[in-house]
């Protein structure tokens, strides 16, 4: 079982059987909305407009009730994002958006083993003393930390100069300058 507890963790007694009370579907009537109250989107305006929508339409939640079905379902083996695909009939970006959010909210686990090139995503009473893969933010986000964190330091070091140089750099980059 997962190190880190899960709101779901007490529906379970600790060889991983579903204990009596409600499943954890029936309690996954409010979508997780684990970005910033969203269930995320790519960065672009249409990306934003269809993640609102399925937030406020029920598709979130409805897709987010499935995909765990399906992780549960699954046991031990898990499923992939071309799997879960498969079955629910979404593109990557869908599959990989729902699994990422679950598992960014602590409801599912990815291991660090593969199959067929995919990440295996189980529910945290099957990972099995497998190991674990962290959830990670997309590029831009670890990068925006990096650099932000860097403009701190300088900052607090009393290093104005450099924090505005370290500033400009970064926009020419950005900027392809």
């Amino acid at each position: 079982m997962s190190e880190t507890p899960t709101l779901f963790d007490n529906l379970y007694d600790t060889e991983g059987n579903q204990i009596v009370g409600p499943s954890v579907m029936d309690d996954l009537t409010v979508p997780l909305l684990p970005y910033n109250g969203s269930s995320g989107w790519s960065g672009s305006d249409t990306s934003e407009q269809r993640a609102t929508r399925a937030d406020a339409d029920g598709t979130t939640s409805r897709r987010q009730q499935e995909a765990l079905r399906l992780v549960r379902t699954a046991g031990q083996h898990g499923v992939t994002w071309q799997e879960l695909a498969e079955r629910m009939g979404l593109h990557h970006g869908s599959a990989s958006g729902v699994l990422s959010g679950l598992h960014k909210a602590g409801v599912i686990t990815r291991l660090t083993e593969q199959r067929n090139r995919c990440q295996v995503y189980v529910s945290p009473q099957n990972v099995q003393g497998r190991t674990e893969a962290p959830y990670k933010p997309n590029v831009s986000a670890r990068l925006l930390v990096e650099l932000l964190s860097e403009l701190a330091s300088d900052l607090d070091a009393g290093q104005v100069v450099k924090a505005r140089t370290r500033i400009g750099a970064h926009l020419r980059a950005l900027q392809g300058n």
